[in-house]
């Protein structure tokens, strides 16, 4: 997996917005070589560090029930 930045991720449509809803994905079109860089995705990293708190998030949709996808939160 290659981790693109701010600009390449929506010149590819890997992050978008749409009216209250945000769509951070992975490109879902390349084809991989097992040798090569694999597919573009997005990370999300901040320069805030937390403890400890609650974080609510409202996930229309999320991976799951397929071998090897899964949300790292």
């Amino acid at each position: 997996m290659t981790y693109v930045g701010k600009d390449t991720a929506a010149e590819k449509g890997l992050t978008k917005v749409d009216g209250n809803s945000v769509y951070i994905g992975v490109d879902n079109t390349t084809k991989i070589d097992a040798n090569g860089p694999g597919r573009s995705a997005v990370r999300l990293v901040s320069k805030a560090s937390f403890n400890d708190g609650l974080f609510i998030a409202d996930f229309a949709h999320m991976p799951g029930g397929v071998c090897s996808t899964w949300p790292a939160l």
